[in-house]
């Protein structure tokens, strides 16, 4: 229900006294930094992982020369 009329709200701007219709702007914003910050933060931990399975590695061989 509250979906719903969020959509009407913000779509065809009814309800102007209410507060969801004031501020879809700012809503939007957070969404768009989000879709920003998301893959930007998957591919940081996705590096994170490889660099540290690269130093395992790296150690492992280490250890079997000794």
């Amino acid at each position: 229900m509250a979906d719903r009329q969020a959509y009407k709200i913000i779509a065809f701007g009814t309800n102007f006294n209410h507060r969801i219709g004031k501020h879809f702007g700012i809503l939007f914003g957070v969404i768009g930094v989000e879709l920003i910050i998301y893959p930007l933060s998957i591919w940081f931990e996705r590096w994170r992982l490889d660099r540290g399975m690269i130093k395992a590695q790296r150690e492992k061989r280490e250890q079997g020369e000794e």
